[in-house]
Order: C-alpha cells, then structure tokens, then sequence
C-alpha cells in the first residue's frame, strides 16, 4: 500500500513506523508533516536510496572506495538529512539507539515533536549538504507541502 495515497479521516496525535525499508521511511514522515501529526516515532529500516544515488565526499574518495563503509555512511548521512528537514518542518528532533546493537546494527529511532513553526535556516542547510552530496532525497521529492505561503526555497 502507498501511504501518501491514504487520506485519514481523522486526526492523529502520533506516527509510529518500525523498520520502514528505504524510501518507505521518507513516505511515512511525509505523511506524519503533511497531515499535521505532531509526534512521529520512526525507525528506518534499510538505506538504498542515496548510495544508488552514488553520492560523492568530495576529498574522501580513498574512504568511500570501500563499499561497504561508503553504505554505513550513507546510511547515517541519509537519517542526518531526514533530521534536518524534520527540524525545517517544525519538528525538534532526537536520535537514539533503542535496543543494544548486539541485537541488531539498525537500532536507530528518530524522535521528533512538532513544536514551532517552518525554518527556511533548516531547509537551507538541508539543501546545501544534498548539494554537496550530489543528491536529493525522497522525503524531500515526495512533495513539499509543509512550507508556510510565500517561502522561497532555493532551487539547485
């Protein structure tokens, strides 16, 4: 099911999403920004989408050469950036383990409560670091609804 097609009837108070595979994790915080939800729980799951964007670090290149540390570190570059555009949303955000990375390597939950109003600061960031990188993320192409009337965003 594509949740950026549900439409709810009613308010919620809070999105929770467990394991949410790749851009499934973007969908489902895009759903929690558009529909006004004011606390989202959510803890991504496998992280596809930036490394097959083949996003660069310029000057890192001997590190990143290695695919499977080039992969980790888009793994946390990716819940980094869905972090800052949760804070340009109005979002405070927090990130933190929930089980012991014994357990398993992906336990990472990213809290966050809507608490004030747009950052165009935030999102000016946000756009600055996927410049640098060479990418632009889903939670980001799946719509851009949240911006308050009249604010620029800068194009790339």
């Amino acid at each position: 099911t594509d949740i950026s097609k549900c439409r709810p009837e009613r308010r919620y108070d809070l999105l929770i999403t467990l394991h949410a595979c790749d851009t499934a994790t973007d969908m489902a915080l895009r759903f929690g920004i558009d529909n006004g939800i004011k606390a989202l729980v959510c803890v991504p799951c496998c992280h596809r989408e930036m490394n097959e964007a083949g996003y660069t670090l310029e000057g890192l290149e001997p590190i990143t050469g290695y695919g499977i540390l080039k992969a980790r570190i888009a793994d946390n570059l990716t819940d980094g950036l869905r972090g800052l555009y949760l804070e340009a949303q109005g979002y405070e955000v927090s990130m933190v383990e929930y089980i012991s990375p014994l357990d398993t390597p992906k336990n990472l939950m990213i809290r966050c409560y809507r608490n004030h109003g747009f950052s165009g600061a935030y999102m000016e960031k946000f756009h600055d670091i996927c410049s640098e990188l060479g990418v632009t993320l889903s939670i980001e192409k799946l719509g851009m609804p949240g911006l308050p009337a009249g604010a620029k965003i800068r194009q790339r």
